[in-house]
Parts: structure tokens; sequence; C-alpha cells
């Protein structure tokens, strides 16, 4: 739970989060659709790869790269309540 670090809820809108032990991922689970600040400092590189996965349809949208920040906002793309999201943020390894 370390890796929010704003945007937390509680009961119904609480925030679930983990990484893996190498750095190459992350994600957040959002009860709730709003936005949420995650500190990105776990993943390793200096770009990474941004998704929103919608567990109602199993679709994934808004596939971006990104210079990586120790703390970056990210918005759903749609809000409220009823709107269920999963953020996946994978590290860009250059070989």
């Amino acid at each position: 739970q370390s890796i929010i670090e704003s945007g937390q809820g509680e009961k119904g809108e609480y925030i679930t989060a983990f990484k893996d032990s190498l750095g190459r991922y992350l994600m957040v689970y959002l009860p709730v659709g709003k936005s949420v600040t995650i500190k990105n400092s776990g993943l390793k590189t200096k770009t990474i790869k941004a998704l929103w996965f919608n567990p109602a349809n199993g679709k994934t949208t808004g596939l971006r790269k990104l210079k990586r920040k120790d703390a970056m906002t990210f918005t759903p793309p749609k809000i409220g309540f009823g709107n269920d999201w999963v953020l996946v943020l994978d590290a860009v390894i250059r070989r």
C-alpha cells in the first residue's frame, strides 16, 4: 500500500496496490473511478507503459509510454461509482 501517495479511500473506496520485487511492473485496483497519485520509485526504468484495464468487460485502454517520475497522478477513463479500474504500469526495458 506504500505505492499509493494520495487518493486512498476508505471502506468501499479502498485502493489495493502491488508491485513485483524486480521493479518490472505494478498494478493498482481502484474500486471507484477517481484520480490517484502513485509512487513509481519501485520501477527501475526511465520509461513506463501505462494502461487501464476495465474488469467489467476485460478490455484495456489508454496505452501510453511515459517518462517515469517518482510520483505520478493518473485518472481513469470513466470516474465515479460503478467504474472500477486496474491501473497497470510496466517498466520499459531496453535491450
